[in-house]
């Protein structure tokens, strides 16, 4: 690697990734190497064809932007949006956390090829399995793996310490939930129709009140019971059969009436956060929070260039995911100082999906900053760095209105996708609760 100029390198992978014209493979890289090479007037590190494609088709490639990726994080998620810290501050308030993470996976197709389907996954598709802090608005951990690698096996246990961990169904395992438990911290989880846990406590939502529900031996969650039109909070006893344990937690069946007709009326979230602290209806609506990974997931494949990678070689496809989250990164600390210095608040969506010529422009200036030395730009550099970001931001006031969060609609009222809304009814004092929290502590 001691061949290549790094500024250079990662300037072109980040400019290549950027652009939504060309599909992203070695060949556009390297022509993109040479010409920023010509442009700063460092012709002697231009590389050849061969020489490149021997060093980047190496390994070494995916370490190297692994440690990149890495120190330019550090950096970058130093900001927050005000939504997004607003939220976890009141959440914190409630039951102490500090950060919300939210894990999923998404389906990737290697370009241009076909392949046969198996459970309706193709043999040539891959999946990226993620974790995204919604504090940071960054990704926390990630990588690619095969289509049908297991997603549960990529949930960050050793992260959950302190944090509030949102997934959906295919996440359900009893030993992660006694492992998030284990680690002092909290989850909601979208549950599962046929949930059949034993019931230690009932109560369920009239109006604005909670109703005791007697709990008779034998009644399980999915009993008729529980499937009235009414949203339930069930205190439950889970037996883990993997580590010979048990532990309780609460199921809330949330009443939609508005759900399509054939589907069930009642959607299932499990939690451990007592209900003196956040009502049913707030865990419901909390869980909306999710929707932001999907959000994050659609920038990083359409707005940062990964649905573009064009090669077969995992190690490759690995090093273009950092590089493709570093263009994420990137992006999200531009909105960030915007949302903290403008006037209005900064969509995170929009500001992803921004792909403009300034996005290049930041590209130049950053390499004017600091060409020579990639270390000097991310250790003694940090402030010239920083005075360069500053003064490209500057030049985007103009423009930041059109990255500002509209009206919400009234759809999105309704679901519940804006984080303002989701933080409206979190604020609001949780109801009267019937059931008896210290059951949910270990050993009671």
């Amino acid at each position: 690697m001691n061949k290549f100029d790094p500024w250079l390198l990662i300037t072109a992978l980040m400019d290549c990734l950027s652009n939504q014209d060309h599909a992203l493979c070695l060949s556009s890289i390297h022509e993109k190497y040479c010409t920023l090479a010509e442009k700063h007037g460092m012709t002697e590190r231009k590389i050849s064809w061969e020489v490149f494609h021997d060093h980047l088709s190496k390994k070494t490639i995916e370490d190297f932007i692994t440690e990149i990726c890495l120190r330019c994080q550090q950096q970058l998620q130093k900001r927050t949006y005000s939504l997004c810290l607003d939220l976890v501050t009141a959440l914190t308030d409630r039951i102490g956390i500090s950060n919300i993470l939210i894990q999923d996976g998404s389906i990737v197709n290697e370009k241009g090829q076909k392949g046969s389907s198996h459970k309706g996954i193709k043999e040539n598709q891959k999946k990226i399995q993620a974790t995204l802090s919604f504090l940071h608005m960054d990704m926390e951990t990630y990588t690619i793996t095969d289509a049908n690698a297991s997603e549960r096996d990529y949930v960050p246990l050793d992260k959950c310490r302190g944090a509030l961990l949102l997934a959906d169904a295919g996440y359900v395992d009893k030993s992660i939930f006694a492992s998030i438990i284990d680690e002092e911290g909290f989850f909601i989880f979208k549950g599962r129709t046929n949930c059949t846990y034993k019931i230690l406590g009932a109560q369920k939502r009239l109006k604005n009140k909670n109703v005791e529900i007697e709990v008779a031996e034998g009644d399980k969650v999915n009993s008729e019971k529980f499937n009235g039109k009414h949203t339930y909070d069930l205190l439950v006893e889970v037996q883990d059969k993997t580590s010979g344990t048990s532990f309780r937690m609460r199921v809330i069946k949330y009443y939609c009436p508005e759900r399509k007709p054939g589907e069930p009326a009642h959607v299932l979230f499990y939690t451990n956060i007592p209900s003196a602290s956040l009502d049913a209806e707030q865990i419901a609506q909390l869980y909306r929070v999710r929707w932001q990974v999907e959000l994050s997931f659609k920038i990083i494949k359409e707005f940062s260039g990964f649905i573009k990678v064009n090669t077969d070689r995992m190690h490759l496809r690995k090093a273009l995911l950092k590089a493709a989250v570093i263009v994420y990164s990137t992006k999200q600390y531009i909105g960030k100082f915007l949302d903290s210095e403008s006037e209005g608040r900064i969509s995170h969506m929009k500001n992803g999906a921004y792909n403009g010529d300034t996005f290049r422009e930041i590209i130049e200036l950053c390499i004017r900053a600091g060409k020579a030395n990639i270390t000097n730009i991310l250790t003694t550099g940090k402030r010239r760095i920083k005075e360069s970001m500053e003064s490209i931001v500057a030049m985007l006031y103009g423009k930041s209105k059109r990255l500002c969060k509209s009206k919400v609609s009234y759809i999105n009222r309704i679901k519940g996708k804006d984080v303002s809304i989701i933080l409206e009814i979190i604020k609001r004092k949780p109801l009267v609760s019937y059931l008896n929290d210290k059951l949910m502590l270990p050993n009671a």
